[in-house]
């Protein structure tokens, strides 16, 4: 095998997931975290079929829908809650898994960190790498506690302000969408069994999804004026944006408050040009490229890439090939998610799915990435 040991930084679900495949496959993974606590932050994410079945590979699938909350499809709504349309998604992962989980960030990396402790595999927290030297059979790496090591592969999984992209030489850097999302975590209500989306209103598009028999999230699309917590109480701001949903938002505005779990961030586009890698590094996941949430696919490309990239590692070609073999199999398939998610996104905007016809548009704009993605990767 030409490549018998890698070191990933980064142990978010990208990385965690590619130090389990590569563990499975015999290769052995170290896995270093710059943060000293590994729990993951954030709310809610929406676990789309195909994101499963890169679980079901590593075997922590059956415990993320456990711990969230499984669901066949979406409702699209007029602002005030009335139904257009209910919409079965496809089963991208397959007829044993469910369309898609909604569940919370932590919930989902815990998963991935029993498995990783169970495996045995080298976590290294608090930790990170300064700098690397690329070399003909190793690549020699520098960690932030003075230790240096060889391996035959780094890899950046290290999210969208990656530090280990721009030591690869590779200058691209997250653009502005001129979209920003709110997120909140709040009680679901009883209603609330599917992801639901809110269009014609004064914004974009409001969602909610559940995340468990308790909790959901809601999101809400809005212009970017680069906020911080230094402006008007995120709460107060957020809940005054919501004054023109009404249905389940009526119920959910109530409980919004000064202690409510909101993230307010702009959104950004990127995409790294062929190749992601320099010699014997490599970035994958968000460091390579990032695209609005409106397909639910962000994590889920990150995913892929740590599945397919194990399996690209898995046999005796040299690591040119293989980390080309790999860049021929992600890199049509995440530019589709790129590009449809900036259109959906476009459409929204400019309020092109309006509330008499989201079903419509939204399955069309969809549908090709749907029939793409229910392949495997």
């Amino acid at each position: 095998m030409a490549v018998s040991r890698v070191v990933i930084v980064g142990a978010g679900i990208t990385g965690s997931l590619l130090a389990l495949s590569l563990k499975q496959r015999g290769i052995t993974p170290v896995l270093v975290e710059i943060t000293e606590d590994w729990s993951a932050l954030g709310s809610g994410i929406t676990v789309q079929g195909n994101m499963l079945r890169m679980f079901g590979t590593v075997g922590v699938a059956d415990e993320v829908i456990a711990n969230g909350y499984p669901y066949p499809g979406f409702t699209s709504r007029t602002p005030q809650g009335d139904v257009i349309a209910h919409v079965q998604a496809p089963a991208l992962g397959g007829p044993d898994l469910p369309a898609s989980v909604g569940a919370m960030r932590p919930t989902v990396q815990r998963a991935l960190t029993r498995a990783i402790e169970a495996s045995g595999i080298d976590v290294r927290l608090g930790t990170t790498v300064t700098e690397f030297v690329n070399g003909p059979d190793a690549v020699t790496v520098t960690f932030s506690d003075g230790r240096t090591d060889t391996f035959d592969l780094l890899v950046g999984a290290d999210g969208v302000r990656s530090s280990i992209r721009p030591m690869l030489g590779i200058d691209t850097q997250p653009g502005s969408v001129g979209v920003a999302i709110w997120r909140v975590v709040a009680p679901r209500p009883a209603e609330l069994t599917q992801t639901n989306l809110f269009f014609g209103g004064p914004h974009p598009v409001a969602g909610m999804c559940p995340v468990n028999e308790d909790q959901m999230y809601g999101y809400l699309l809005d212009e970017d004026v680069r906020r911080n917590r230094d402006d008007e109480p995120f709460h107060e701001l957020l809940a005054s944006r919501l004054e023109s949903y009404g249905g389940m938002w009526d119920e959910v505005r109530a409980t919004i408050g000064p202690d409510s779990s909101i993230d307010y961030r702009s959104l950004d586009l990127m995409l790294v040009d062929d190749p992601w890698y320099r010699g014997r590094a490599i970035v994958i996941g968000d460091a390579a490229h990032i695209c609005p949430p409106v397909l639910a696919q962000g994590a889920a490309m990150g995913a892929e890439d740590a599945v397919v990239l194990a399996e690209c590692l898995d046999n005796d070609d040299d690591l040119a090939d293989q980390l080309a073999a790999f860049m021929a199999r992600r890199l049509p398939r995440v530019q589709t998610v790129v590009d449809l998610s900036m259109e959906v996104t476009r459409r929204e905007v400019a309020g092109a799915i309006a509330a008499t016809d989201s079903e419509v548009n939204l399955e069309k704009v969809m549908e090709s990435a749907m029939l793409m993605l229910s392949t495997a990767p």
